[in-house]
């Protein structure tokens, strides 16, 4: 089983991919696309889901 560093490399590298899908060939400011760390959320036996937010 996977260890919270594992996880968080992986939650990193996914974030990364979506800021790369989000910028690349968009015309999209990176100034208004950023990762954020924050706290995990509780685990529950569902699906697995990615909180994306506008401002």
């Amino acid at each position: 089983m996977p260890g919270a560093a594992d996880l968080d490399a992986l939650a990193q590298a996914r974030a990364s991919a979506v800021q790369s899908a989000l910028l690349d060939g968009t015309g999209i400011d990176p100034a208004r696309v950023f990762v954020i760390k924050a706290a995990p959320l509780a685990t529950s036996a569902g699906p697995v889901r990615m909180q994306l937010a506008l401002k």
